[in-house]
């Protein structure tokens, strides 16, 4: 598995883009691996998150369209963008809708190619 180290700085290059709010790294379990909120934050987000990747993927078995790639949901004023790194962790960023949320997105999908290459390494598991 990716260590905690690495979705730190993970998440510091994310955070350097406008209006990125929180990064999260958890395990498909939903138990959070890195969380840059403080503690009171960081209980129910990344078990929420879980299970909306779990209903994702049935939903995504059931319409025939393959392994979700990722899901966004769009609130008033933020969004809320979810990606799969590898097998064993989701990567979770809130961003503003204000701020420019598509180019979050390639910078999101960026970081998990990356971040998925790291996890195929010899070594990790």
């Amino acid at each position: 598995m990716i260590p905690r180290e690495e979705c730190a700085e993970a998440a510091a290059l994310l955070r350097q883009a406008t209006g990125v709010r929180r990064v999260v790294f958890s395990l498909q379990d939903g138990i959070a691996h890195y969380d840059d909120a403080v503690l009171e934050e960081r209980a129910a987000g990344a078990a929420c998150v879980a299970a909306l990747m779990g209903a994702a993927g049935l939903s995504a078995e059931v319409f025939d369209l393959g392994s979700p790639q990722g899901v966004i949901v769009y609130g008033e004023d933020v969004q809320l963008i979810v990606r799969p790194v590898g097998t064993q962790l989701l990567m979770i960023v809130v961003v503003d809708l204000e701020s420019s949320g598509h180019d979050v997105y390639r910078q999101v999908r960026t970081v998990a190619r990356r971040m998925e290459e790291r996890a195929a390494e010899p070594g990790l598991v």
